[in-house]
């Protein structure tokens, strides 16, 4: 109550000996079924992260998504360990929940039949049958990645990834009482932004999901690890939840405000990390006058108000530029020779400059 607890090795590992010590129970932590699947394998009696793998790594698909069967095969058998050995599974997905999901394989495989999902989601390499099974909640999942393999002992943890779990995920499972699925409403303590959240709800035509949460932690000398609520941001779904990417680079978080911006320059929701590398390439590409000094350009006010961030819709409506063969000699520009052959860089680095600043 007000507080999870939890026990982690440092200095983790990327794989374990083939011959190393006597088989101990695991646990896996996978994201499955939304971009960057990835799998996390623990020994449950230290907590010693012995494996870190991200799909892409497996299949070559950037950003790859969907379910975890092959790379949990594979991760398994990298460091000599089956699945009889997996005592506990965690999970997470953010667009849905996954465990309700996966309580029906039959249903699984007659969707695989149809083609709509592949064969694998059907796999106990995919579903782990043997195992104790756990959900947690997007934010709260990205704080124990965070807090388990930080190299110091306390701190604070601050998401902001622009859309988690959906508050309605939450609100039924805690009235299930739903032992299995964990989420920040577990939890006691920590600020709710807006503060009108019930009201706001009751009026919003799809839903609201956790934008930015912050946490604190700290690890006690024997391991264990306090994870705290500091504060919770939510926004409204201003899309259909059933759209692309759940409408995604249309909500008013502070990562949505990257994703459309992503979307813009680079044709895909997913390359906010290039937006952050793209923005210092401003102040070499643009002219004096076309520079923005300023923030302003694509959002204003604070998330923490009660009037909340509120982004420029208008001003990044605006075709994507969506080509990289558009960019020029970006090796020139970088060398400082000029700015690149096309005019599509200089308003790319200028759109990513302003997000940046603003």
């Amino acid at each position: 109550r007000g507080a999870l607890h939890s026990r982690s090795g440092r200095g983790a590992l990327l794989r374990m000996d083939a011959g190393g010590g006597a088989r101990v129970p695991l646990v896996v932590g996978l994201n499955k079924y939304s971009h960057d699947a990835a799998v996390c394998i623990a020994r449950r009696d230290t907590g010693e992260t012995l494996l870190i793998w991200s799909k892409e790594r497996l299949t070559r698909k950037k950003h790859d998504a969907g379910d975890t069967a092959d790379l949990l095969q594979t991760a398994l058998e990298s460091i000599d360990r089956s699945l009889e050995d997996v005592e506990l599974v965690v999970s997470n997905n953010h667009h849905f929940r996954v465990l309700p999901y996966e309580a029906n394989r039959d249903q699984l495989a007659w969707s695989a039949a149809l083609g709509h999902v592949d064969a694998s989601y059907a796999s106990e390499h995919n579903l782990v049958p043997g195992a104790t099974h756990r959900e947690l909640s997007h934010h709260l999942a990205h704080a124990w990645s965070a807090a388990a393999q930080a190299p110091f002992a306390s701190g604070l943890v601050v998401v902001m990834d622009g859309m988690g779990e959906s508050l309605s995920a939450m609100r039924a499972a805690k009235a299930a009482g739903d032992g299995e699925y964990y989420s920040d409403l577990n939890l006691e303590g920590g600020a709710q932004f807006p503060a009108s959240l019930d009201e706001l709800v009751s009026a919003a035509r799809h839903g609201f999901r956790e934008s930015e949460t912050a946490y604190t932690f700290s690890t006690s000398p024997d391991g264990a690890i306090t994870l705290k609520p500091v504060a919770k941001r939510w926004v409204e779904e201003r899309s259909p939840p059933t759209l692309y990417n759940s409408g995604f680079e249309n909500m008013e978080s502070l990562g949505g405000v990257y994703s459309r911006a992503s979307s813009v320059i680079f044709g895909d929701w997913n390359a906010c990390g290039k937006v952050m590398g793209l923005a210092p390439w401003d102040s070499l590409w643009s002219s004096e006058a076309a520079k923005t000094s300023e923030g302003g350009t694509y959002m204003e006010g604070a998330p923490l108000d009660e009037a909340g961030l509120k982004v420029n819709w208008e001003g990044l409506q605006v075709p994507p530029l969506n080509s990289k063969a558009k960019y020029g000699d970006v090796d020139a520009g970088a060398a400082g020779t000029g700015p690149p052959a096309s005019a599509e860089a200089v308003v790319a680095a200028r759109i990513a400059a302003a997000v940046q600043r603003d």
